[in-house]
């Protein structure tokens, strides 16, 4: 009976995986990736772009893209469809967990370059602030990259068909210990600002640098927790493993291996929702983001063919209903103009019936749409 019954949690565990793999890892890996490009597209609006602690996460998040594609999928891979590549091949083993590896302590090093810009740029030192700079963030990404690519060349010379993991307490230590500083400098500068008058363009620098601190101050809690959650679980593994005299069980190794998964669903859970623990956190992210869509829906490209060579028309307006053409040159209506009188040698349809702005032209009408459509489109391309 304890057989069966050992036999049936065994079996549960391993469903588990496999379920917890479809239906969370896996919206974790485009959540993830979807967040990271949006993050892209916000941090490089002009507000945010000139902020050097934007530019941390903006580089953060093109590291994540990369540990997400080549760590999490390959876990994808092989927790949910028992696909392993690094169980083939010991070169291809030791290149991915030599990325992988890299990859995470670039991210957090990011992290921790944006704490301590923040804690620069809110002292009142002028040595010190002088340490927040885009000309200092350009250097820093640089030799953080070469300078992790370099230490960790051991897990490529040195390494096994093993797990590769990334742990410490350095990072999550570095990253309170600046956070507590900057939210102390941040008290001290809120106070300055409620006692002081300050124009309106300052005033938005200075709450879009407030908005920055909280969304730097929320990733750190946030990547502190499931680093200490991870932490725990390769403790669990190392105690279990090494600790113990007694041989594992089928139990054991099951469970042990439930608690590796958790790890590494830990492991990955700051990489997959800075985007959203941004959005959710700061104002100015969130208006950004928004500008960003608006720029990229209200790109519009008018054909060539209806810009007059002789006429130096700054817009032109098509009004679809009835086939009438009314051009307006700036500031002023030129006129309505039946689309049988237009000249066709400016480029314009004429008795031919050519298109006009994508629409055939027949009998003075646009065929195949009604009215209130004609409004909708004239509304929404031609405002």
């Amino acid at each position: 009976m304890a057989d069966n019954s050992t036999a049936n949690l065994i079996s549960t565990l391993n469903e588990l995986q496999v379920n917890l793999t479809y239906y969370v890892l896996q919206v974790f890996y485009v959540l993830g990736n979807v967040g990271c490009l949006l993050n892209g597209i916000t941090f490089l609006q002009p507000l945010l772009r000139t902020s050097p602690c934007s530019m941390y996460f903006l580089a953060s998040s093109c590291v994540n893209i990369f540990e997400l594609n080549f760590g999490l999928l390959i876990n994808i891979l092989t927790y949910g469809y028992q696909l392993n590549p690094s169980n083939q091949s010991v070169l291809f083993c030791k290149l991915r967990n030599y990325l992988v590896n890299n990859f995470a302590f670039i991210s957090q090093s990011y992290i921790v370059l944006a704490c301590i810009d923040r804690y620069a740029s809110s002292c009142d030192a002028v040595r010190i602030r002088q340490l927040s700079s885009i000309r200092i963030f350009k250097y820093l990404t640089l030799f953080i990259g070469i300078f992790w690519f370099i230490v960790n060349l051991h897990l490529i010379i040195f390494g096994d068909i093993v797990q590769g993991r990334v742990s410490g307490l350095v990072m999550p230590f570095l990253m309170i210990l600046f956070g507590l500083l900057t939210l102390k400098n941040v008290h001290r500068i809120r106070r300055q600002i409620q006692q002081s008058s300050v124009s309106p363009n300052i005033r938005r620098l200075k709450q879009r640098d407030m908005n920055l601190v909280r969304m730097l101050l929320t990733q750190v809690v946030f990547n502190v927790l499931f680093t200490l959650l991870y932490t725990m679980g390769l403790m669990y593994l190392s105690i279990t493993t090494y600790v113990r005299s007694t041989p594992l069980t089928p139990l054991d190794i099951s469970i042990q291996s439930f608690v590796s998964y958790l790890a590494i669903v830990f492991f990955f859970v700051p990489y997959c929702f800075a985007f959203y623990i941004y959005t959710l956190t700061a104002k100015t992210f969130r208006n950004e983001l928004m500008k960003a869509f608006a720029k990229l829906l209200n790109q519009r490209t008018v054909p060539i063919n209806f810009i007059s060579n002789q006429m130096a028309m700054r817009k032109m307006v098509y009004c679809l209903r009835f086939g009438v053409c009314i051009i307006d040159d700036g500031d002023r209506l030129i006129g309505d103009l039946d689309v049988d009188d237009v000249d066709h040698s400016n480029g314009v349809a004429g008795d031919d019936k050519d298109d006009f702005f994508g629409f055939r032209v027949v009998n003075d009408d646009v065929t195949g749409f009604d009215s209130l459509f004609h409004h909708i489109c004239f509304l929404l391309f031609f405002r």
